[in-house]
């Protein structure tokens, strides 16, 4: 399996939702197929209390005759990082692939996880005037810690840092 790059993706999925910036499970198969990608991905997390979340996950395939397949748990906070493993494991189980191995890396947080949202929004414009190319210091954070998926969220023409060596 080989994710489609979200530099790729995003001026389809704008594109696919219009001003309302809603993505369905139609916009999400629209992109896809658009991007001649197998399957598409939603998530959400839900905060359910103090130390609680409610992790979604919804592997969405580009034709209608095909099941989607959905992953939903309510955790710990800090589980999180281990639950979207969790749900991509489970995800290839279901249509037979071999499982990615886990990586023994550190948890990102939860902080993290909300500054690099709040990046993403400013880089391909989601709710917010696009402003792509600002985020150079907190793209080349990123990659120092994980360049992958550094390379798959921010496009490597725009980030130097993201260049081929």
């Amino acid at each position: 399996m080989d994710p489609v790059p979200l530099w790729e993706t995003m001026r389809f999925a704008i594109e696919s939702t219009g001003s309302s910036r809603t993505i369905t499970q139609e916009s999400a198969a629209y992109v896809a197929n658009w991007l001649n990608a197998k399957w598409s991905v939603m998530g959400k997390l839900s905060q359910e209390g103090k130390d609680r979340v409610t992790v979604m996950a919804d592997f969405i395939p580009p034709r209608e005759e095909e099941i989607p397949f959905r992953y939903i748990e309510t955790i710990k906070t800090d589980a999180v990082n281990f639950n979207i493993q969790q749900a991509f494991k489970q995800f290839l189980n279901y249509v037979s692939a071999k499982p990615m191995e886990a990586k023994n890396e550190g948890t990102t947080s939860l902080a993290s996880l909300r500054q690099l949202a709040d990046v993403l929004n400013r880089e391909y414009g989601w709710t917010v005037p696009a402003e792509p190319g600002k985020a150079e210091e907190i793209v080349t954070n990123l990659a120092q810690s994980d360049r992958r998926l550094a390379r798959l969220l921010f496009n490597p023409n725009t980030y130097p840092s993201l260049k081929d060596e």
